[in-house]
């Protein structure tokens, strides 16, 4: 089997107990599987991936073998880096997906890829004011309301860009709360380029006063929890880089089920209760 593969079936091994969950991984790239299994009413079982390809065109070659390994039934995109009309639709389509996408030149672009239908599509915010960038898609797919998105960097603490990414993190949730209501199922799947917790960088240290890990990022996350979200996995950690010892790629994906947002809420708070107690932990 090859690597994703492998990666795959032990996720599925893991779910085997039936819930009405999502568990969602960042793929950051092909051997990385991001995968979800949720059981919705009558046991329909929907699987969902998240990716960050950083150019489709540059990735496509390991993305169709992706989907023909793993063949999840929804995978989000970022990144796209290529206009709707750039976009390779006919080599997605022959995999057996439909391809909803808001893309943008050379930057940005975000897509959903589905083979379990893909209907009411919104691209950009559905309400508010319009994004300049293309950052964010959302439709429903196989009975859950999927928006795969692509937050912005920050780029540095007093860069309007940073603001930016607050703005944007407010409106994500009118976003949402806009089209749901208290029983769907909903998934936001991306790269948010917010670190949850300290360990969720190879290095605390490096990271002070620096984006990704600022108290009003990581508060604008909370806020999602605190609205019903729950974190429902997240990417690789903040890796050291040879070119870039700030090189920042993470993940995150969440998920809400307002009936269980207490529970939700408390283990978050049980999760930063833990990050606190290792604050004293050495790092190599």
């Amino acid at each position: 089997k090859t690597a994703s593969s492998a990666i795959f079936d032990k996720i599925l091994r893991n779910c085997r107990k039936p819930c009405n969950r999502f568990h969602l991984v960042r793929a950051s790239d092909a051997d990385n599987l991001a995968a979800s299994r949720s059981h919705a009413a009558g046991g329909t079982s929907v699987r969902i991936a998240s990716w960050n390809v950083n150019s489709i065109r540059q990735r496509l070659t390991p993305l169709l073998a992706f989907l023909r390994e793993t063949a999840p039934d929804v995978l989000c995109l970022q990144e796209l880096k290529c206009e709707n009309a750039a976009f390779p639709r006919a080599e997605i389509e022959d995999a057996g997906y439909n391809a909803l996408v808001h893309g943008q030149k050379t930057f940005n672009g975000v897509a959903i890829l589905s083979r379990v239908g893909i209907t009411d599509a919104v691209a950009n915010f559905a309400v508010g004011d319009r994004d300049p960038d293309a950052r964010i898609i959302t439709a429903h797919c196989g009975g859950v309301l999927v928006s795969s998105v692509y937050v912005p960097n920050g780029r540095a603490l007093d860069h309007e860009h940073y603001q930016y990414k607050l703005r944007w993190m407010a409106q994500l949730r009118k976003h949402v709360a806009s089209l749901t209501g208290p029983h769907d199922q909903v998934v936001v799947a991306g790269d948010y380029n917010i670190a949850p917790l300290d360990i969720d960088v190879y290095d605390p240290r490096k990271f002070v006063d620096a984006t990704h890990v600022s108290a009003a990022e990581r508060q604008s996350l909370s806020e999602l929890t605190e609205w019903g979200f729950e974190f429902g996995g997240r990417g690789a950690r903040l890796a050291d880089d040879d070119d870039d010892d700030r090189e920042v790629d993470v993940g995150v994906v969440v998920h809400v089920h307002p009936h269980e947002a207490d529970d939700a809420r408390q283990r978050q708070r049980d999760e930063h209760q833990r990050a606190a107690d290792e604050e004293t932990m050495e790092f190599p």
